[in-house]
């Protein structure tokens, strides 16, 4: 792939990457804080709450989103290392957050260079860097199924994608690209240095992105059985150096959850099911029909064909997608990267073709128009000042109040999205504020909302909860009715104020 198309692209992508948070913090004005998401604000204010706990000092994770958050954990240490790294350099978290976020980017597009040229059946020029921006810019057809009122999965599983990866967090193209790196290099290790490389990588792929781990070790049990059956030599290094020490982690994080009575109720919680066979089917064509094409061209040569790493990898993902497991969905992570390379070839043996040189340029349209439906959205929807996305100035001013004067175990009772997003912003817990991280969450929200709607006659409900704080702005007072409480006020400032509950 010539370097001079390889970087303007990469470039393009980098910036289109950057320019909807751009806008978005623009169309704040005066009035309004954005929060730092533009999709999935969710799992966005889980990141920041976990960047707070390392920029305060911690290694070992708390559940945020509780006010009974267990002992501490050795997970999530990638956002915990961000959160240190924001401590040391002095700087916002939304800053250190989003500038990872840009390189992993950067990272994952170097790896899908390398890895397309790699694997790639055609050595053109102009077949590799077709394929590569078809990996990095194409999603599927859900754009053309929301025309009939669908959701697919390409406009909201981003981990499966290259481009809504790194989009939406920095450890999805980190670890892709971690996934990336280990699956080519994993073919030729065969010395000291390439397997402590493996063993590195390794360990840092069950970090950051832990379902890469199994992901990449089914791909390498696929190998190895095919060899079995083939009477080939099996690599063994390289498979123990690439899948052993991550795997050791995982099991380990896995047993710390398990052996955590809150973590083993956010695990619970946390159900993430695979998408239906039709929706797969759409958010990953057109790339997954030229790839099957490419797959059907080669079934003369099995041996061939179940050694490659790009047939594994698709057979991995579909298989553990659709095992009886709660996490399921996140299996799917990075499927559409083997089904571009793959279907990068057919495109080019077609359009060698006269009649079919029309092909890449229709297969590239229609492969961004989703990923260019996600920004539109993303970018008019910020001009909206949604809920979940803004917080009005004397929010976030109060907000700041309480981060640098509350002692910093202090629970807070809030709104559902003032709990969602100030654990985030502050450091301090909430009675609930998310899902799966809150614990008995179901209960709780009814709790909180029940609280809400009469605030005077469930006071009990607030010290029941665990609440040792009350946001009470404007939100709070839109769903209650009610102005004030009668408690102690710590803060009371531009129509919010903060409630001190006493045991």
């Amino acid at each position: 792939m010539r370097g001079k198309v390889f970087w303007v692209v990469t470039i393009v992508f980098l910036l289109i990457l950057l320019l909807p948070y751009v806008l978005a913090w623009a169309a704040a004005g005066s009035d309004w804080v954005f929060v730092g998401f533009l999709i999935n604000p969710l799992d966005g204010n889980s990141y920041f709450a976990k960047m707070q706990q390392g920029a305060a000092g911690a290694w070992l994770f708390r559940l945020p989103f509780t006010a009974e958050p267990g002992e501490g954990s050795f997970l999530f240490i990638f956002y915990l290392i961000l959160g240190h790294i924001a401590r040391i350099v002095h700087a916002p978290l939304w800053m250190i957050f989003h500038g990872a976020r840009l390189v992993g980017a950067l990272v994952l597009a170097l790896a899908l260079r390398r890895f397309i040229e790699r694997y790639h059946e055609k050595t053109t020029a102009g077949g590799l860097e077709f394929t590569f921006a078809l990996s990095l810019f194409g999603a599927g057809l859900g754009w053309l199924a929301s025309l009939a009122g669908a959701f697919t999965a390409d406009m909201w599983v981003a981990e499966a994608f290259p481009f809504f990866s790194a989009l939406v967090n920095p450890h999805f193209p980190i670890g892709l690209a971690l996934l990336l790196f280990l699956i080519q290099e994993s073919e030729r290790i065969g010395s000291i240095g390439g397997a402590t490389a493996a063993v590195g990588l390794s360990a840092a792929l069950a970090l950051i992105m832990p379902f890469g781990v199994v992901a990449l070790c089914t791909i390498q049990m696929f190998g190895m059985l095919v060899r079995l059956i083939l009477r080939q030599r099996i690599p063994w290094l390289a498979v123990l150096t690439s899948c052993v020490p991550g795997g050791l982690l995982l099991v380990g994080q896995y047993l710390q959850i398990l052996n955590h009575s809150e973590l083993a109720q956010w695990n619970q919680q946390n159900v993430t099911l695979s998408p239906p066979a039709w929706d797969v089917l759409v958010s990953f064509s057109p790339a997954l029909i030229l790839a099957g094409i490419s797959i059907w061209r080669r079934r003369k040569n099995l041996g061939e064909l179940a050694l490659d790493p790009l047939v594994t990898w698709v057979a991995a993902g579909v298989l553990l997608s659709i095992l009886p497991f709660n996490l399921q969905r996140r299996f799917l992570l990075g499927l559409y990267i083997p089904l571009a390379v793959l279907a990068g070839g057919t495109a080019a043996q077609l359009a060698a073709r006269k009649k079919t040189r029309w092909l890449r340029s229709g297969l590239l349209i229609a492969s961004i128009m989703s990923n260019v439906l996600i920004l539109l959205a993303s970018i008019l929807g910020a001009y909206q000042h949604p809920p979940k996305l803004y917080l009005q100035t004397h929010e976030y001013a109060a907000m700041q109040w309480m981060a640098e004067n509350s002692p910093k175990d202090s629970v807070v009772l809030a709104s559902e999205d003032i709990g969602m997003i100030l654990p985030g912003q502050t450091g301090l817990r909430v009675v609930y504020g998310h899902p799966y991280e809150t614990t008995n969450a179901e209960s709780k929200q009814k709790a909180v909302a029940a609280f809400l709607a009469n605030p005077g006659g469930e006071m009990n409900t607030a010290r029941d909860l665990g609440a040792t704080l009350i946001f009470w702005g404007p939100r709070e007072k839109e769903l209650s009715g009610v102005d004030t409480l009668p408690l102690t006020a710590v803060y009371n400032q531009n129509n919010v104020s903060i409630y001190h509950v006493a045991p």
